[in-house]
């Protein structure tokens, strides 16, 4: 052992230090097993999906390619971003252009592909 650090370790100042040191480390090592403990047990939990605006939008513009306002007079494709415009309660999907039409909507002259 080095002899400058033994003469340290030996003292009663380094006594001192070595107790704080093995409580310091105790203390530490307790509430990081507190902390894995709350972690796994977080880690049981079941992940919960939530289904909202977009799941049914999505939901609707898969089969339904078409959108108009229920206000309003025009039908836009869903993918046309005067269609975005729309507020989410507003709106109403329609399978064909036909349907759109057959409703009293005319095709958008801004998005007419």
């Amino acid at each position: 052992m080095i002899p400058k650090f033994e003469s340290i370790v030996n003292s009663e100042r380094g006594r001192d230090i070595g107790l704080f040191l093995t409580i310091f480390l105790a203390i530490l090592a307790l509430f990081g097993g507190v902390f894995l403990l709350k972690t796994t047990s977080d880690a049981h939990r079941p992940i919960t999906v939530e289904y909202g605006a977009f799941e049914a939008n999505f939901r609707a513009t898969s089969t339904m390619p078409y959108v108009a306002s229920s206000g309003g007079e025009v039908y836009y494709p869903v993918r046309c971003s005067q269609a975005n415009r729309i507020s989410q309660k507003n709106q109403v999907y329609l399978e064909s252009m036909a349907q759109a039409e057959g409703l009293g909507y005319r095709q958008s002259p801004r998005c007419n592909y």
